[in-house]
């Protein structure tokens, strides 16, 4: 089913289906990642932070080494993000929405959140 929102109607299959009216400064919710959606600069980034993992080995989800509040693939802080991706509805330990909310963080902050690993992924 593909809908499209139009000035707070949804048009599904041909049909108008009302809709309360989305403002930009409401942030849209995404979770189904597909790896080929990520951008190469996010991929070379979660093999930087966590070498592409989102599990420890005893499989627990991965934290930080300097900072056990930096969650999963891309080491999100949840000291930083977790009020904002909470708001949103991600849970930052999940696999697939942590890569959804990297996605978020990578289209409004660009890379600079992860500066302290930019030399091993320019």
């Amino acid at each position: 089913l593909s809908a499209l929102l139009v000035v707070g109607f949804i048009v599904a299959e041909g049909v108008m289906l009302f809709a309360p009216k989305v403002t930009e400064a409401e942030p849209v919710r995404v979770v189904e990642v597909i790896d080929e959606t990520v951008p190469p600069v996010l991929k070379r980034i979660a093999e930087c932070e966590s070498s592409d993992k989102h599990f420890a080995e005893n499989g627990e989800v991965l934290r930080g080494k300097k900072d056990p509040n930096d969650i999963g693939r891309y080491q999100i802080s949840i000291t930083h993000y977790g009020a904002k991706a909470m708001q949103m509805g991600y849970n930052l330990f999940d696999e697939k929405e942590n890569e959804a909310f990297a996605l978020w963080i990578l289209e409004n902050e660009g890379t600079g959140p992860w500066f302290k690993t930019k030399k091993c992924w320019v």
